[in-house]
């Protein structure tokens, strides 16, 4: 059995009626560490980009980015638009989701606050509409987590039970 490669071959891909706006991932570049700046990484608009086409162009809406944690806004990523902010709120207003970078339009810059602990959590939400006219609104709407980081002394001992009473006469764990 020899296999056949063939290279080269195009397919000619229409958009068919309607649009598909949505999130397609939300990540953080850099490490989330205490006083350090790392990038929130927001994958969003016309989804059809996937495939090199624009299905939303003409289509308006909005892009809201919900932060909540131990991080401070620090401004829009570099080549990224700027939101509308309102405590933890981004939310930008799209006139035509044909004209969005989906993997750079929506990235924004936060610090973990230089008391944020190991394993706080910072969790975002996504939200994009409009929902009418879309024809998979299940992907309009995206959460996810990710945890601060610290750094840890490979030195520290801890015990348990940690207080003990005069003659205390059984096991100490050590950790």
């Amino acid at each position: 059995n020899v296999a056949i490669l063939d290279t080269n071959v195009n397919f000619g891909l229409r958009c068919k009626a309607g649009f598909d706006v949505g999130v397609q991932c939300v990540t953080h570049g850099g490490i989330a560490f205490p006083g350090q700046v790392h990038t929130l990484l927001v994958n969003a608009g016309d989804l059809s980009r996937w495939y090199n086409l624009s299905c939303a162009s003409g289509i308006s809406g909005t892009v809201k980015i919900e932060v909540h944690g131990p991080v401070a806004y620090m401004g829009p990523a570099a080549g990224a638009l700027t939101p509308n902010v309102s405590g933890n709120v981004f939310t930008y207003s799209i006139s035509d989701f044909g004209t969005i970078q989906n993997s750079t339009s929506f990235n924004i810059l936060l610090q973990p606050f230089a008391t944020a602990q190991d394993g706080d959590p910072v969790c975002i939400t996504v939200k994009v509409t409009p929902l009418a006219g879309d024809n998979n609104p299940s992907n309009n709407l995206y959460t996810t987590c990710y945890r601060v980081v610290n750094s840890h002394d490979p030195n520290i001992k801890e015990t348990y039970p940690e207080e003990v009473e005069p003659n205390y006469n059984d096991w100490l764990s050590y950790t």
